[in-house]
Formats: C-alpha cells, structure tokens, sequence
C-alpha cells in the first residue's frame, strides 16, 4: 500500500462498491447465524481500514490535491458524532429534571440543538467526502506520482 501516486475516480469507486457489498455480505452471514460470523464482518472492516485511506489519498492526489486533506471528513464525523452524543445526554437529563419537577427546560433545549448540530456536522462531513471523491482528475496531480 502506498500513497504516492494517484487514482482515477473509477478505481476509487470500484474500491468503495466492492467492499460495500463484501461488508453487506459478511453482516447477512452474521445476522443468518445469530452472530457467530460476526467476526468475519470486524476482520473485514480492520483489513481494509488502511487501504480504504490510502485509495482516498490517492484520490485526493489525481485531483491535485493533498492527501492530508482525507482528514477534513473525518474531523467533521468526529465532532458531529461528540455532538450528538453529548446533546442527546443533555436533552435525556434535562428531560429527567423536568419530570422530577426541578425544571430542566434550557438543558433538555441546549441537549437538543447540540443534537441537531452534531446531526448536521455528521451530513456535512458526508459531502464534504464525496465532494472531494468526486473532483474530476487533472494533470496537475502527476506531482504526486512516485518518481
């Protein structure tokens, strides 16, 4: 695996329907045996964790484009699903208070607008990520070819 280099929109889409439909396969034997195939589907995901970002980057590089950019989404995944967490927290304590009768109402509010915006960061990251996966290639990136 490298990440020098780049790769065409077709191969990095090839990459993303293949494993797609290798991780929906292995989750159906998962679910048809109750679980006990349920390993096949981690070791699936963990084996092409690392592949998955170098194709990315070398996507990212056919677009003229630097790898370290592949972050972008990610961060964006992060901080929408720290949101969400903590808003959905928020929103479930503050509605706790609100039956005991101690009020509760700005947490319960505060919780669900965190929620709503972890929601939307999640999205954002999204398309945020194919965006740049769908950037046309340009010859600009041959700077990035292993010399």
């Amino acid at each position: 695996m490298t990440v020098s280099g780049r790769a065409s929109r077709s191969e990095y889409w090839w990459w993303i329907l293949i494993s797609f439909v290798a991780a929906l396969v292995l989750r159906f034997l998962s679910g048809a045996t109750n679980g006990a195939l349920g390993f096949l589907a981690t070791i699936w995901a963990l084996g092409t964790l690392l592949p998955g970002f170098t194709i990315a980057i070398r996507r990212l590089h056919d677009s003229n484009r630097p790898g370290w950019l592949i972050v972008t989404p990610y961060a964006l995944w992060a901080v929408g699903g720290i949101a969400v967490l903590a808003g959905a927290a928020g929103a479930i304590f503050g509605a706790i208070s609100m039956f005991g009768g101690t009020g509760g109402h700005v947490t319960a509010g505060v919780g669900g607008v965190a929620f709503l915006i972890g929601i939307v960061a999640i999205l954002a990251g999204v398309v945020v990520n194919v965006v740049l996966m769908l950037a046309p290639s340009k010859p600009e990136g041959a700077r990035f070819d292993a010399v």
